[in-house]
């Protein structure tokens, strides 16, 4: 397996410790763990993002009337 090594302040180097404790896990499985979800999450956005670039290039938007609909659901 790949070692990485990475310069954590002060601050970030205590709350890893702590929650490993309260955790029962050690610092490199909490490590791992955090990474696989950022990568995750950037991974999504950033196929959200090509695919929203995408649908624009081909000119798919939505209507004003979609776009408004969908603003008065979000606001409830």
């Amino acid at each position: 397996m790949p070692t990485l090594v990475v310069d954590l302040s002060e601050e970030t180097a205590w709350r890893l410790e702590r929650l490993c404790r309260k955790n029962n896990t050690s610092p490199a499985q909490l490590a791992e763990q955090a990474v696989e979800i950022f990568l995750d999450t950037e991974e999504w956005q950033i196929r959200d993002i090509e695919a929203g670039l995408s649908d624009a290039r081909h000119g798919n938007f939505v209507s004003e009337e979609q776009a408004g609909l969908l603003f008065r659901q979000w606001l409830g």
